[in-house]
């Protein structure tokens, strides 16, 4: 198996998921070129480590080494450069709690997602 290398962090997130554009769309104004963010179903090939399963569930981050992180970690990384948002990715790795309640908040948004996406349009 050949796991993909990134120069920046690659974003993978449900394209066919309102919600989930929505928040890409935001989250994308705040990173801009930082963050590279793709649709799961164009780019699973080049991600082999990522199950189609995997993606379908939550988003994931990339890291430039190849490491992958998903869900409530994959946000929290991928705000940890964005002024005034930079905290959130400090308090999932040492604030004692947050990373529990982050996951448990991502999970259940994640699994009504498409519920969600009606109230966003």
């Amino acid at each position: 198996m050949v796991i993909s290398i990134t120069v920046v962090p690659v974003m993978l997130y449900d394209g066919d998921c309102d919600f989930c554009k929505r928040w890409v769309c935001h989250w994308q104004g705040l990173t801009g070129n930082a963050v590279e963010y793709v649709p799961y179903q164009e780019a699973l090939d080049r991600f082999p480590q990522i199950s189609r399963e995997s993606a379908e569930a939550a988003v994931h981050l990339v890291l430039a080494g190849g490491e992958v992180l998903s869900g409530a970690a994959a946000v929290c990384h991928t705000l940890k450069d964005v002024r005034g948002w930079g905290w959130v990715n400090l308090a999932y790795g040492k604030v004692s709690g947050f990373r529990l309640v982050s996951e448990a908040l991502y999970w259940l948004v994640a699994r009504n997602r498409m519920v969600l996406s009606l109230f966003m349009k």
